[in-house]
């Protein structure tokens, strides 16, 4: 048997201009092109043939009960489902007498009805992936992901959202378009197939930046990565408070006498953020009359491309810690050289966050006393909040 050469064109307009549709195929048939296929990518596949009369009709897919009951009544007038493409499905006929389904009140009120469903359907995929996104950027530390893995971490959110809402538009103007089944402003037709084709665009480039930007999330947390002790030669002054700024009057350190590295910080860059820390310091304070006092102090310091961002993860670090405990009343930090800051305690430790600019820090304190053991601190909270907030730079 013969292979039939297969002839590609471009659909003239929105496929849920049907009547357009059906007449371009019509055509194509009176032509010698026989329709065989549509592709994804707004394509028609034609099988090259003699010349034929045929007739075509897409119809609006509805409830599966109601697909079933269209194909019924469509087959009755001698229509075959050809197949599907986007929600609608294809029939065709050899049969003239079949173009009375078009006056067939059932299946009119079937196409209302497929309609309908259609219109709702959009609605619940549009506001439903929405939500998720939504609770992904509010709640799930996207400005902390960006400033630990760069950009990517905040352009996957963004892509998504773009996808979305293009997608919306799309299938809320294809079903516009259908339900209008416009006749005769092909001017129309002309300026929507545009806004279709430009949005089409529009959702593969953001699915496309969603999946560069997850790579680039892959790939970059070890990149422009140091990590310093404290007695290292090359350790700097942070800028922020460290253990040795809650050191007062005679009192020492004990890992300045054995020499013991009590700070361990990891120091990276990226797109998003010029530097960053992640400090975590644990030490003995020695007291002049020999009592020790236990301290601890954990640190997340960022420099971010934005006052904004910097902002945003105010609120990324609170609700991150809110989702474990919060065990006092949350206050505002205030008579301090920032432009915004919160305290409280979370279990055991003081938490100080505070932003300035485009520069965050949040900072963990704990002490206690060890010997004799009690669970009280030399240090109070607002001396604590101050030696925070003043090292802040």
């Amino acid at each position: 048997m013969e292979k039939q050469e297969k002839i590609r064109r471009f659909i003239p307009c929105s496929l849920y201009c049907t009547d357009k549709i059906e007449s371009w195929l019509e055509e194509m048939a009176s032509e010698g092109y026989i329709f065989y296929t549509f592709s994804k990518f707004d394509y028609a596949v034609f099988l090259k043939d003699k010349p034929q009369k045929m007739y075509y009709r897409l119809c609006l897919r509805g409830r599966n009960r109601h697909q079933s009951e269209m194909q019924k009544l469509m087959q009755k007038h001698g229509w075959e489902r050809k197949g599907e493409i986007k929600n609608l499905d294809i029939y065709i006929s050899h049969d003239s007498e079949s173009l009375a389904a078009d006056n067939d009140y059932e299946i009119s009120e079937l196409r209302d009805k497929a309609i309908k469903y259609r219109s709702k359907q959009n609605i619940i995929s549009f506001i439903f992936p929405l939500l998720i996104i939504a609770t992904y950027i509010f709640f799930d530390d996207v400005a902390i992901s960006a400033v630990n893995f760069g950009i990517g971490a905040l352009l996957i959110p963004i892509s998504l959202i773009l996808f979305v809402a293009a997608r919306q538009i799309i299938e809320t103007a294809d079903i516009k378009i259908y339900k209008k089944h416009i006749d005769d402003k092909n001017a129309l037709v002309k300026n929507i197939s545009k806004i279709n084709l430009a949005l089409y665009v529009a959702k593969y480039i953001s699915i496309m930046f969603a999946f560069l930007s997850f790579v680039f999330v892959i790939a970059s947390p070890d990149a422009n990565s140091d990590i310093w002790y404290s007695n290292s030669d090359k350790n700097e002054n942070p800028p922020f408070a460290t253990v040795e700024d809650f050191v007062t009057g005679i009192a020492s350190l004990k890992s300045e006498d054995n020499n013991d590295p009590a700070a361990l910080f990891n120091k990276w860059s990226n797109s998003i953020s010029a530097v960053n820390y992640y400090w975590r310091e644990n030490d003995m304070l020695i007291q002049s009359d020999g009592t020790t006092e236990e301290i601890q102090l954990n640190v997340d310091y960022h420099e971010t491309i934005s006052p904004l961002l910097a902002k945003w993860l105010i609120w990324d670090y609170f609700w991150e810690d809110k989702s474990m405990k919060i065990t006092s009343e949350v206050n505002i930090i205030s008579g301090y050289d920032i432009d915004y800051g919160l305290t409280y305690h979370n279990w055991d430790y003081l938490v100080v966050i505070a932003q300035k600019g485009n520069k965050f820090t949040k900072a963990e304190f704990f002490s206690v006393r060890q010997e004799p053991f009690e669970e009280t601190s030399s240090i109070t909270d607002e001396e604590a909040i101050e030696i925070i907030c003043s090292n802040f730079q």
